[in-house]
């Protein structure tokens, strides 16, 4: 449930917990969301919850039972996160009985629910230490992800398997702008590989909740090079995050303080694109993350507008070209010994990429070549 206390928009910010044992009613009851969990994991699928450590709303029991777990001015008044998040009452973590609070509440979605982890919203803002406690007595219950809103070496060592690579989302924005250089494409695929100790990995993506409410959607915002930065994020070294709607090419400004429905359509060409991109993760293990991932291979191209890479492990190869400029491009790619006989993503048909390959993109374009065909 939402505090509705300084609440913006009709609905209030999600973050505004009211109470972290509860549901938000708009969404449905326990026994709701009990069923969704089971179904979810009997088709494979694991769930994980948002979690926001950082603050709660103003309405939360703890802001009447425990005020001095919160931030506060000289007059003992609880203080708001920020101007902007003028609902959200910041929690002080200097409380040793906080932290212990904090992480029966999680276990609780745990034990309760059998959520299989959390992505913590505002985690920087959280000290890492807590982070690292909290992790380590939940996992002793099973094992489960965290995820965070942000990317540090301190965060990925203990705490966090995965976080926010902005790396991608970075040359997106660029090609969406026109300003997409190679030799960016080639420093953001070398910090996807470099920023994370194995096993951690980044989520590579480009959009999310905020870059949607805040600059559109990846429609408008990325244009004619949303498909080939799709492949991109799906490709490069660390994990795919896809943000609703994203897979039917949504071409929406999604609201954040109010109930803003996306209406499903049966399929579309964007859907079965990003069907065939989730097949090639899945089947193609060079495209494995943390421990297993396949390793980086970053490809000499003729053109001044084409990158392009190779991921590998043992046998199984993909090769990525991306085409960052808005004219056709018939490139030659030095492939080496990642020469050899590939499935092309989009086609499906076979074809043979010579020790120097000969390849034409389109404007904006790209090309998928894998050694395992996707559906």
């Amino acid at each position: 449930p939402i505090s509705t206390t300084n609440h913006k928009g009709t609905q209030g910010s999600v973050f505004a917990v009211d109470d972290y044992r509860a549901i938000n009613p708009t969404y449905g009851t326990a026994t709701d969301f009990k069923n969704l969990i089971t179904t979810a994991h009997n088709n494979g699928f694991k769930v994980m919850v948002d979690w926001n450590a950082a603050s709660t709303g103003f309405d939360h029991a703890w802001t009447i039972s425990h005020p001095t777990w919160y931030k506060q001015d000289y007059n003992q008044n609880i203080l708001a996160v920020s101007a902007r998040d003028s609902d959200l009452a910041a929690l002080d973590y200097t409380k040793t009985d906080l932290r212990t609070a904090m992480i029966a509440e999680m276990n609780y979605w745990v034990t309760y629910y059998d959520v299989d982890g959390f992505r913590a919203v505002s985690a920087a803002t959280v000290p890492i230490d807590f982070w690292n406690r909290a992790t380590a007595e939940l996992r002793q219950l099973r094992p489960l992800l965290f995820a965070a809103d942000f990317s540090s070496a301190a965060a990925s060592q203990y705490s966090f398997v995965t976080g926010y690579n902005p790396a991608v989302l970075n040359v997106a924005n660029a090609a969406g702008k026109k300003k997409a250089s190679k030799s960016g494409l080639v420093d953001a695929l070398l910090s996807t590989q470099n920023n994370y100790a194995s096993p951690a990995f980044g989520l590579n993506y480009i959009t999310n909740n905020d870059v949607n409410a805040t600059t559109g959607s990846e429609v408008k915002r990325v244009g004619a090079s949303a498909k080939a930065m799709a492949a991109l994020s799906f490709t490069a070294p660390g994990m795919p995050l896809i943000y609703s709607g994203q897979e039917i090419g949504l071409d929406k400004q999604l609201k954040i303080y109010d109930y803003d429905r996306i209406t499903w359509p049966t399929t579309n060409a964007t859907q079965t694109f990003y069907k065939k991109l989730v097949s090639l993760k899945s089947k193609n293990v060079a495209l494995s993350s943390g421990l297993y991932a396949g390793s980086l291979t970053v490809l000499t191209t003729n053109s001044k507008t084409v990158g392009a890479f190779s991921r590998r492990s043992g046998t199984n190869v993909v090769i990525t070209l991306v085409n960052l400029g808005a004219k056709k491009a018939k490139v030659s790619v030095k492939m080496g010994t990642d020469s050899g006989s590939y499935f092309d993503l989009i086609t499906g048909k076979k074809v043979r990429l010579a020790k120097t390959a000969s390849v034409t993109l389109a404007a904006n374009g790209f090309a998928v070549y894998s050694t395992v065909a996707a559906n």
